[in-house]
C-alpha cells in the first residue's frame, strides 16, 4: 500500500539568457528509462513573421491521446522532422498529456491546449502543455 504523495507547486520567473534542467528516472516508458529536458530561455521573440501557430483544446482523458498525438506527429512531419526525433518528441509528449489526464483533475476531468509554435525560418518547433488543474 502506497501513501498519498505531497507536491508543493513552484514558480520561477525565467529571463533571458536562463536555462532549466529536469531529469526524472521514473519514466519507465523513456528511452534507457531516464528522462531529461534542457530549456533555454531566449526572451520575447522580436520577429513573429516566420512563426506560426497551431492548438488543440481537448479533454484531458487517455482516451484522446490518440488525438494529440496525431495532431503533434502532423505538424512535425510537415516540418519535415526525422522518424526518430517525431518518435522520440512524442514519448515525451505522451507522459506529459498522460500525466495531465491522469492527476491534474483528479477525479474529474477538465480541458488541456497543446499548442505548436513553429518557426519554418530556424526548423524550430516549440510544444507547450496547458492545463488549469492543481
Amino acid at each position: 500500500m502506497t501513501r498519498p504523495m505531497k507536491y508543493t507547486d513552484y514558480e520561477i520567473q525565467l529571463n533571458p539568457g536562463d536555462r532549466l534542467f529536469l531529469y526524472t528516472d521514473g519514466v519507465p516508458e523513456a528511452f534507457d528509462d531516464i528522462t531529461m529536458l534542457g530549456l533555454k530561455y531566449f526572451g520575447p521573440d522580436k520577429e513573429e513573421e516566420n512563426k506560426n501557430m497551431a492548438e488543440l483544446s481537448i479533454e484531458a482523458t487517455t482516451d484522446n491521446l490518440p488525438v494529440v498525438e496525431e495532431f503533434i506527429e502532423e505538424h512535425l512531419t510537415s516540418m519535415g522532422c526525422s522518424i526518430k526525433a517525431i518518435t522520440q518528441i512524442g514519448v515525451a509528449a505522451e507522459e506529459i498529456f498522460v500525466n495531465i489526464a491522469h492527476y491534474a483533475y483528479a477525479p474529474e476531468t477538465g480541458m488541456a491546449k497543446v499548442s505548436m509554435e513553429i518557426d519554418d525560418a530556424e526548423r524550430k518547433v516549440q510544444i507547450i502543455f496547458e492545463d488549469s488543474g492543481i
